[in-house]
């Protein structure tokens, strides 16, 4: 028998090759690299074949870990419960487990009921401070019996991580020997908060500034938008690790400094696996696949990462079909999201008996794998196969639901949308809004509009899909009626809501009323995209006011397009001198964009004559 592997750096080996003492060794190797459940779940049946874990305390609590991390609480805890003698570690394990995976009643229950070590507590007060309840995490502060400069540090990190930074500040001045993590600790949160200044001066009080604390400071300044500062740090460091250069990197390339971020990467005097795919996820993000391609040929051992990016990247951009295809084939190792991702790319572009074929070669499918297929039929309107392949699915959720919901609604089935509704066996707001949409979509306003009064939870997208019903039916004054509702509701409107606001302004001629929301999203920080200018463009046509629809065009922030110069041609009709106007008008467009479609001068003809035809009745 073969002894498992799943980390490919580690060579397999026959088990009566191993020596009986190196056994746990071995195992605890292949634990700690194992992030999949299915491969977990076939390691731990053979390492039960080879060794006794009621009595190997070691290699049980590695086997625990690796299902804390894959997410199985019940093979987690079904590890512990066959441990003849469980330690403190044991427990430190189990707790972290419940706790990593959302459980935190049943951790600190069981926090307070076992013989566990401080590691238990200090997780504890971090797993509260990360969901915001600041409380508790202080309740197990206080609880410590014995408290130490770690316990000290979780909990001053806590503050900071949910904006108290006084309190964190007040907690600092309590603590007897505050440590170099200490100092880093409130000085990360110090950049976090935007406080540069306080930030500089407790990194600067760190007595013996080590790689980490440097490293740990660039990442703060660069993680909270402050790059240069980060880029400053960064160039003052006496020593580096690969940390310390992925780090400043990463930070680099996503925020879209690419030339900056291949700059150190060039600099970089040793290259690791990590700093490789760094670079590599940064050119494919901005779709430069010449530069990836470039990048992931120099890869001197490229890992599974490498060559997901490369195929996603190749995905992602569309029209690279083949040589997605071709990666794809090449990868020496591909998991679920590679395969789905194929499924996904051929999907998009029509090629359902590709996809069909991908996903029924797939070795393992999960439930993402399955609605991907589900939403392919549905999204293509093979409805029939696609509800078939609903109910075949070993395993459902809401997502599988609404997409085949939505594909009811989008090719006018709303009866059969109405049975699937009723029939979930849970109805969230996504489910509700899909159905929703199905009626809005096919004329239905009063039975959607009755749903949405009906609805237990409305979110911002909800809200959005009965006033764009409203605003694209003719029922604008609805519309805003229904927006000022939203507002008194206490819901941020965004980029979505404000287009049909702009939307059902145009109709009704406010101009005025248009003008101030799309100052007000501005103040709030909404940036106008093209349809807003649209929208804005076609008000103030409408109302005469073609100078200053102009001029708006004039200062978009992007290029402008056929719909624009179209709107506001058809502005023209308005005019007194429609010719006259619309000749003037059209001589600087064609000027400024010779390449506009029929459209544009569909529209100027349709100006000509309505002008001969005005002449024609004064005659």
């Amino acid at each position: 028998m073969k002894v498992w592997v799943l980390d490919t750096s580690i060579a397999p080996s026959p088990l009566n090759r191993i020596p009986n003492h190196d056994l746990p060794s071995h195992y605890v190797q292949i634990l700690k690299s194992c992030r999949d459940l299915h491969q977990g779940r076939k390691l731990h049946a053979e390492i039960r074949n080879a060794i006794d874990l009621t009595n190997d305390r070691f290699v049980a609590n590695f086997l625990m870990d690796m299902y804390g991390k894959c997410g199985s609480l019940v093979d987690a805890q079904r590890v512990f419960d066959e441990i003849t003698y469980p330690n403190a570690y044991s427990w430190n394990i189990l707790i972290t487990a419940y706790a990593r995976n959302g459980h935190l009643e049943k951790a600190t229950d069981m926090l307070h009921t076992s013989p566990c070590n401080i590691a238990s507590w200090t997780f504890m007060i971090a797993a509260f401070g990360e969901k915001g309840d600041i409380q508790k995490a202080l309740d197990i502060f206080e609880s410590i019996p014995e408290k130490n400069v770690v316990a000290w540090n979780a909990m001053i990190n806590a503050y900071a991580q949910t904006g108290h930074m006084d309190k964190a500040r007040a907690l600092f001045e309590k603590m007897e020997s505050p440590n170099d993590r200490t100092w880093t600790t409130m000085a990360s949160a110090y950049a976090k908060a935007g406080n540069l200044l306080q930030a500089r001066k407790f990194f600067e009080n760190i007595k013996q500034k080590t790689v980490v604390s440097w490293t740990a400071m660039v990442r703060a300044f660069a993680t909270n938008g402050h790059l240069d500062e980060a880029l400053k740090i960064f160039e003052e460091m006496p020593q580096k690790n690969e940390v310390s250069w992925t780090t400043i990197i990463q930070a680099l390339a996503e925020s879209g400094r690419i030339q900056d971020a291949r700059r150190i990467f060039d600099d970089m005097p040793v290259k690791d696996e990590i700093a490789w795919n760094t670079i590599l996820q940064a050119y494919s993000r901005l779709g430069n696949l010449l530069e990836a391609r470039k990048i992931f040929d120099r890869i001197p051992h490229k890992s599974i990462v490498s060559w997901t990016t490369m195929c996603f990247a190749y995905v992602e951009c569309g029209n690279y079909l083949e040589q997605a295809r071709e990666f794809f084939d090449r990868m020496p190792h591909r998991d679920r999201v590679v395969w789905t991702a194929m499924v996904e790319a051929y999907s998009r572009e029509g090629y359902l008996h590709e996809a069909k074929s991908i996903f029924d070669q797939m070795p393992q499918r999960d439930v993402v794998s399955w609605t991907v297929m589900l939403s392919a039929y549905a999204q293509n309107g093979n409805l029939a196969v696609a509800t078939q392949m609903l109910d075949t699915m070993p395993e459902q959720n809401v997502v599988s639901w609404t997409n085949l919901l939505q594909a009811y609604g989008i090719h006018g089935h709303t009866q059969q949308a109405r049975a699937l509704f009723e029939s979930l066996p849970f109805k969230n707001v996504v489910a509700w809004t899909t159905l929703m949409s199905s009626y809005t979509l096919n004329g239905g306003l009063g039975i959607a509009r009755l749903l949405f009064d009906r609805m237990p939870e409305l979110d911002v997208v909800t809200w959005n899909t009965m006033i764009q019903a409203y605003a694209q039916n003719g029922h604008a004054p609805l519309a805003l009626e229904l927006f000022h509702d939203m507002e008194m509701d206490g819901l941020v409107a965004n980029s979505v809501t404000f287009v049909s606001v702009l939307s059902a302004c145009r109709h009704l001629g406010l101009v005025r009323e248009a003008r101030n929301y799309f100052h007000c999203m501005r103040l709030g920080g909404i940036l106008p995209n093209v349809e807003h200018y649209h929208c804005m463009v076609d008000a103030l046509g409408r109302a005469g006011k073609t100078r200053e629809a102009e001029d708006l065009i004039a200062s978009m922030p992007f290029t402008t397009d056929e719909i624009a110069w179209t709107s506001l041609l058809s502005a023209c009709k308005l005019d007194v001198d429609p010719a006259a106007l619309g000749a003037q008008l059209a001589k600087k467009v064609v000027e400024k964009e010779p390449g506009l479609g029929d459209s544009y001068f569909v529209t100027f003809s349709s100006i000509l004559k309505l002008a001969k035809d005005e002449g024609a009745l004064a005659k």
